[in-house]
């Protein structure tokens, strides 16, 4: 899927509790396709779970391991779709939010329910010291999302600078701040609408 729509992949970062695919692509990208992509994670955990119950089926593997299996996936997949960045629960969600809202309040809105849901995680699993790591882990990644807000911002402005947008959704507003992702925003400029790659353009001269 990564291939099929040229998305460049950066690294990849496993830890205990699963992987995790670091991108190197713009902000403005389809929406559907961030969508698509991100549940490939969550399929493909669940192909590897077939193919288990399938070894187990057919006396391949022990019961001991399956059930060790079994109990391992569901717990990650339901830790995962999780709405805490940079968990694939978040992606999803950021998603619905983009549709809904701009790109500066999906964003924010993003962090703010990553701290609440983190925050109930914490008390649902204080008294587990295991979870400690993976706690920490979260904390500094919604902490880097939050600091480099104005960057990736300011990232997604360049990006309307750099190339006239191709989508066929519009969307009228009256600032740059408050534009969104996958539309053609048209902001007010003088009483009248200018795209954003002619505003922004006109602006920086």
């Amino acid at each position: 899927m990564i291939n099929k729509y040229k998305w460049n992949v950066k690294e990849i970062d496993i830890y205990p509790f699963g992987g995790i695919i670091i991108l190197d692509e713009k902000i403005d990208k389809p929406l559907m396709q961030e969508l698509l992509i991100t549940f490939m994670g969550p399929i493909f955990q669940e192909v590897l779970f077939i193919i288990i119950l399938f070894l187990f089926r057919y006396n391949i593997i022990s019961e001991y391991i399956y059930n060790l299996f079994k109990n391992y996936n569901i717990t990650i997949l339901a830790f995962n779709l999780l709405p805490i960045i940079p968990l694939d629960g978040s992606k999803i969600f950021n998603v619905f939010l983009n549709k809904l809202f701009n790109f500066r309040v999906s964003y924010t809105l993003n962090i703010l329910v990553s701290v609440i849901m983190l925050f109930l995680f914490f008390i649902l699993f204080r008294k587990d010291s295991s979870y400690y790591l993976i706690i920490i882990f979260l904390v500094y990644q919604i902490y880097y999302c939050f600091k480099n807000r104005y960057f990736i911002f300011n990232k997604f402005i360049l990006e309307k600078k750099l190339k006239k947008s191709n989508y066929i959704k519009y969307k009228k507003i009256d600032s740059p701040k408050k534009m969104f992702r996958n539309k053609r925003n048209l902001i007010k400029d003088n009483g009248s609408y200018k795209t954003e790659y002619i505003y922004i353009n006109k602006s920086r001269k």
